[in-house]
């Protein structure tokens, strides 16, 4: 990779965070799961995580 043979892998992101009141954390990545799909993301090209903290 340009010289550089000891780097396996390059990831480069975005992180967005979001604080809600829900439920329970199976509502509060429901809910996440439908903004990004709808709003924060194209899932055509794009990937995304959800990590529920707290």
């Amino acid at each position: 990779m340009l010289g550089f043979e000891e780097v396996n892998e390059v990831r480069v992101g975005k992180e967005i965070n979001i604080k809600m009141e829900v439920e329970s954390k199976e509502k509060a990545k429901e809910k996440i799961r439908e903004m990004c799909e709808r709003l924060l993301a194209n899932p055509v090209i794009h990937e995304y995580e959800i990590e529920i903290l707290n």
